[in-house]
Protein backbone atom coordinates (compact mmCIF):
# COMPACT_ATOMS: atom_id res chain seq x y z
CA UNK A 1 0.00 0.00 0.00
CA UNK A 2 2.79 2.44 0.91
CA UNK A 3 4.57 1.52 -2.33
CA UNK A 4 1.42 2.33 -4.35
CA UNK A 5 0.96 5.66 -2.55
CA UNK A 6 4.61 6.51 -3.15
CA UNK A 7 4.21 5.79 -6.87
CA UNK A 8 1.09 7.99 -7.08
CA UNK A 9 2.83 10.80 -5.22
CA UNK A 10 5.85 10.57 -7.52
CA UNK A 11 3.57 10.69 -10.60
CA UNK A 12 1.74 13.77 -9.24
CA UNK A 13 5.00 15.57 -8.45
CA UNK A 14 6.36 14.78 -11.90
CA UNK A 15 3.10 15.87 -13.54
CA UNK A 16 3.24 19.14 -11.58
CA UNK A 17 6.77 19.73 -12.84
CA UNK A 18 5.62 19.21 -16.42
CA UNK A 19 2.64 21.56 -15.92
CA UNK A 20 5.08 24.23 -14.73
CA UNK A 21 7.39 23.60 -17.70
CA UNK A 22 4.42 23.72 -20.08
CA UNK A 23 3.30 27.04 -18.61
CA UNK A 24 6.76 28.63 -18.73
CA UNK A 25 7.64 27.30 -22.20
CA UNK A 26 4.24 28.26 -23.64
CA UNK A 27 3.28 31.50 -21.97
CA UNK A 28 6.60 33.16 -21.13
CA UNK A 29 9.15 32.05 -23.73
CA UNK A 30 7.10 32.43 -26.89
CA UNK A 31 6.75 34.54 -30.00
CA UNK A 32 3.43 35.34 -31.67
CA UNK A 33 3.33 35.53 -35.45
CA UNK A 34 0.62 36.31 -38.02
CA UNK A 35 -1.20 38.83 -35.86
CA UNK A 36 -1.31 36.50 -32.86
CA UNK A 37 -2.78 33.57 -34.77
CA UNK A 38 0.36 31.44 -34.46
CA UNK A 39 2.47 30.96 -31.34
CA UNK A 40 6.01 29.58 -31.61
CA UNK A 41 7.42 28.28 -28.34
CA UNK A 42 9.15 25.33 -26.67
CA UNK A 43 5.82 23.94 -25.49
CA UNK A 44 6.16 20.98 -27.84
CA UNK A 45 9.27 19.85 -25.96
CA UNK A 46 7.67 19.87 -22.50
CA UNK A 47 4.62 18.00 -23.82
CA UNK A 48 6.65 15.44 -25.78
CA UNK A 49 8.95 14.65 -22.84
CA UNK A 50 5.94 14.33 -20.53
CA UNK A 51 4.15 11.98 -22.91
CA UNK A 52 7.32 9.94 -23.43
CA UNK A 53 7.95 9.51 -19.69
CA UNK A 54 4.41 9.34 -18.31
CA UNK A 55 2.26 8.00 -21.15
CA UNK A 56 -0.74 9.24 -23.10
CA UNK A 57 -3.23 9.82 -20.29
CA UNK A 58 -0.81 11.74 -18.08
CA UNK A 59 0.40 13.62 -21.16
CA UNK A 60 -3.17 14.63 -21.99
CA UNK A 61 -3.93 15.68 -18.41
CA UNK A 62 -0.73 17.69 -18.01
CA UNK A 63 -1.17 19.52 -21.34
CA UNK A 64 -4.82 20.31 -20.57
CA UNK A 65 -4.05 21.61 -17.07
CA UNK A 66 -1.18 23.70 -18.42
CA UNK A 67 -3.48 25.20 -21.04
CA UNK A 68 -6.22 25.86 -18.47
CA UNK A 69 -3.85 27.65 -16.12
CA UNK A 70 -2.34 29.70 -18.93
CA UNK A 71 -5.74 30.54 -20.38
CA UNK A 72 -7.23 31.56 -17.05
CA UNK A 73 -4.25 33.76 -16.23
CA UNK A 74 -4.18 35.10 -19.82
CA UNK A 75 -0.45 35.73 -19.56
CA UNK A 76 0.11 35.98 -23.32
CA UNK A 77 -3.07 37.77 -24.29
CA UNK A 78 -5.22 34.75 -25.17
CA UNK A 79 -7.92 33.98 -22.65
CA UNK A 80 -9.45 30.56 -22.03
CA UNK A 81 -11.06 28.81 -24.99
CA UNK A 82 -12.19 25.16 -24.59
CA UNK A 83 -11.19 24.22 -28.15
CA UNK A 84 -7.54 25.05 -27.46
CA UNK A 85 -7.69 23.04 -24.24
CA UNK A 86 -9.01 20.05 -26.17
CA UNK A 87 -6.19 20.47 -28.70
CA UNK A 88 -3.66 20.61 -25.85
CA UNK A 89 -5.03 17.39 -24.32
CA UNK A 90 -4.95 15.62 -27.69
CA UNK A 91 -1.37 16.84 -28.21
CA UNK A 92 -0.23 15.28 -24.94
CA UNK A 93 -2.17 12.12 -25.71
CA UNK A 94 -0.62 11.69 -29.18
CA UNK A 95 2.92 12.25 -27.92
CA UNK A 96 2.37 9.69 -25.17
CA UNK A 97 0.65 7.20 -27.45
CA UNK A 98 3.43 7.25 -30.04
CA UNK A 99 6.50 7.73 -27.82
CA UNK A 100 5.81 6.18 -24.41
CA UNK A 101 7.52 2.87 -23.68
CA UNK A 102 9.19 2.71 -27.08
CA UNK A 103 12.77 3.13 -28.21
CA UNK A 104 13.52 6.67 -29.32
CA UNK A 105 13.99 6.79 -33.09
CA UNK A 106 13.86 9.72 -35.47
CA UNK A 107 11.05 8.21 -37.61
CA UNK A 108 8.95 7.75 -34.46
CA UNK A 109 9.55 11.32 -33.25
CA UNK A 110 8.86 12.63 -36.77
CA UNK A 111 5.57 10.67 -36.83
CA UNK A 112 4.55 12.05 -33.42
CA UNK A 113 5.46 15.61 -34.32
CA UNK A 114 3.86 15.24 -37.76
CA UNK A 115 0.54 14.14 -36.27
CA UNK A 116 0.61 16.91 -33.69
CA UNK A 117 1.77 19.64 -36.10
CA UNK A 118 -0.44 18.78 -39.06
CA UNK A 119 -3.62 17.36 -37.50
CA UNK A 120 -3.76 19.44 -34.34
CA UNK A 121 -1.74 22.64 -34.67
CA UNK A 122 -2.55 23.22 -38.32
CA UNK A 123 -6.06 21.87 -38.97
CA UNK A 124 -7.72 21.75 -35.55
CA UNK A 125 -6.28 25.06 -34.32
CA UNK A 126 -7.23 26.76 -37.60
CA UNK A 127 -10.75 25.46 -37.04
CA UNK A 128 -10.82 26.82 -33.46
CA UNK A 129 -9.46 30.18 -34.60
CA UNK A 130 -12.46 30.61 -36.90
CA UNK A 131 -14.65 30.58 -33.78
CA UNK A 132 -12.27 32.45 -31.50
CA UNK A 133 -11.26 35.28 -33.83
CA UNK A 134 -14.06 35.03 -36.40
CA UNK A 135 -11.89 34.61 -39.49
CA UNK A 136 -12.03 32.27 -42.47
CA UNK A 137 -10.77 28.68 -41.94
CA UNK A 138 -9.14 28.50 -45.37
CA UNK A 139 -7.33 31.79 -44.80
CA UNK A 140 -5.86 30.55 -41.52
CA UNK A 141 -4.96 27.20 -43.04
CA UNK A 142 -3.22 28.85 -45.99
CA UNK A 143 -1.35 31.30 -43.76
CA UNK A 144 -0.27 28.71 -41.18
CA UNK A 145 0.81 25.90 -43.54
CA UNK A 146 4.26 27.21 -44.60
CA UNK A 147 5.31 27.91 -41.00
CA UNK A 148 4.04 24.51 -39.78
CA UNK A 149 5.92 22.74 -42.58
CA UNK A 150 9.13 24.58 -41.67
CA UNK A 151 8.76 23.96 -37.92
CA UNK A 152 7.77 20.29 -38.20
CA UNK A 153 11.25 18.84 -38.96
CA UNK A 154 12.98 21.33 -36.66
CA UNK A 155 10.76 20.38 -33.72
CA UNK A 156 11.06 16.67 -34.53
CA UNK A 157 14.88 16.95 -34.49
CA UNK A 158 14.84 18.81 -31.16
CA UNK A 159 12.50 16.23 -29.60
CA UNK A 160 14.62 13.38 -30.95
CA UNK A 161 17.88 14.84 -29.60
CA UNK A 162 16.44 15.60 -26.16
CA UNK A 163 14.69 12.23 -25.79
CA UNK A 164 17.76 10.38 -27.06
CA UNK A 165 19.92 12.12 -24.45
CA UNK A 166 17.38 11.36 -21.70
CA UNK A 167 17.11 7.74 -22.88
CA UNK A 168 20.89 7.42 -22.91
CA UNK A 169 20.95 8.44 -19.24
CA UNK A 170 18.07 6.09 -18.39
CA UNK A 171 15.64 8.88 -17.56
CA UNK A 172 12.70 7.05 -19.08
CA UNK A 173 13.06 4.39 -16.43
CA UNK A 174 14.46 6.48 -13.58
CA UNK A 175 11.81 9.21 -13.72
CA UNK A 176 8.95 6.88 -12.78
CA UNK A 177 10.92 4.28 -10.83
CA UNK A 178 10.45 4.03 -7.13
CA UNK A 179 13.33 3.88 -4.73
CA UNK A 180 13.98 0.39 -3.37
CA UNK A 181 11.55 -0.52 -0.67
CA UNK A 182 13.22 -0.40 2.71
CA UNK A 183 12.95 -3.53 4.72
CA UNK A 184 10.80 -3.06 7.73
CA UNK A 185 12.76 -3.47 10.90
CA UNK A 186 12.28 -6.84 12.44
CA UNK A 187 10.79 -6.85 15.87
CA UNK A 188 13.49 -7.52 18.40
CA UNK A 189 12.76 -10.30 20.82
CA UNK A 190 11.46 -9.23 24.17
CA UNK A 191 14.20 -9.08 26.77
CA UNK A 192 14.31 -12.08 29.00
CA UNK A 193 13.19 -11.44 32.52
CA UNK A 194 15.78 -11.76 35.22
CA UNK A 195 15.37 -14.76 37.37
CA UNK A 196 16.08 -14.32 41.02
Amino acid sequence: MANQNSKKLRALVLASLFVALDFVFTRVFCVYLMGGAERVSLQFLATAVCGWIMGPWWGAAVAAVGDLIGGLLAVSGFSFFPGFTLTAALRGFFYGLILHGKKVTFPRTLLAEGMVSILLRLFLNAYWLTFYLGKNFTAYLTAKTPLRLILLPVQAIIIFLVLRALEHHGMDRKAMALPPKDKEPEASPAPAEKQE
